[in-house]
């Protein structure tokens, strides 16, 4: 007889699903509408989204280390101008 044991690594998510949010599940976070999230995303004030497809999902350590720092800008610094 073979048993097989598996082994779960606790320190890491088992479910992918968990690791991505979707724009409902961000406004949740943020105390807002889905609608101003997309503005947020559009004007680059928050990280950007994953686009896979037609899903757009953003990762949950992202957003938790953005809303950590206090939700600072996120647009590309301009280049100087000469």
């Amino acid at each position: 007889m073979i048993t097989q044991t598996t082994v779960i690594d606790s320190s890491v998510d088992a479910k992918p699903s968990s690791v991505m949010l979707t724009v409902d599940q961000v406004a949740s976070m943020l105390n807002c509408s889905s609608r101003h999230v997309y503005r947020l995303c559009d004007t680059k004030r928050m990280p950007p989204p994953v686009r896979l497809g037609m899903l757009v999902r953003w990762n949950r350590n992202v957003i938790g280390k953005w809303i950590n720092a206090g939700c600072p800008p996120v647009r590309a610094k301009p280049s100087p101008r000469k």
